[in-house]
């Protein structure tokens, strides 16, 4: 799987530091704080970057006794990610993509983050299925993607895109932010399967 931006120049990691944790960082603790995380034992962050969701996935899933697994193909993010998570015992790391997680790995809950978008989109529909071969039974996704045109994708587009993979869409709403744009959030869950 290839995405862009994998690695990150000195100025996008600089810009990054101050702006993601600065800026950012309280609106990604309000979504975090929307998510369910009853029963979530093991949860992936599929696409995790400098982490920034990441610590406020972290610190949900320490109150619970949960494992939080920051995976990303590029080296540069994941050590930020490092950098940023340092503090929390409960967080394993993973380079590479979903082709590369070990059979055994399965997760409760997945998030998946403004990273869609930047997958090549000829290979969004196999990453979405090979990632519902990780995913427990009735496991949730959170997915939040930009729906600005340029640099995102059209909220319909991440739905058929979740639909088609198998997953079954429990909400959907759209709304705009004046730090972040345009979005899409949503919430799926992996179909049982029959």
């Amino acid at each position: 799987m290839k995405r862009r931006f994998e690695n990150p120049t000195r100025f996008e990691l600089t810009v990054n530091r101050l702006y993601s944790h600065n800026l950012f960082s309280p609106l990604y603790g309000r979504y975090v704080r929307s998510m369910d995380f009853a029963g979530v034992s093991t949860m992936l962050d599929f696409g995790s970057g400098s982490g920034t969701l990441a610590r406020h996935l972290a610190k949900h899933l320490h109150g619970s006794g949960g494992r939080l697994v920051c995976m990303d193909p590029s080296r540069a993010w994941l050590e930020e990610a490092k950098r940023r998570l340092r503090k929390f015992t409960n967080v394993e790391y993973i380079q590479g993509d979903v082709f590369s997680l070990s059979d055994e790995l399965e997760f409760d809950a997945a998030s998946i983050h403004f990273v869609l978008h930047d997958i090549d989109e000829d290979q969004r529909q196999e990453v979405l299925v090979r990632l519902s071969d990780h995913l427990t039974s009735s496991a949730k996704l959170y997915v939040r993607e930009p729906t600005k045109e340029g640099h995102g994708m059209r909220a319909a587009k991440v739905r058929d895109l979740f639909r088609v993979a198998g997953f079954q869409e429990l909400e959907c709403t759209e709304s705009t932010s004046l730090a972040i744009g345009p979005v899409c959030t949503c919430v799926f869950v992996r179909k049982a399967a029959p």
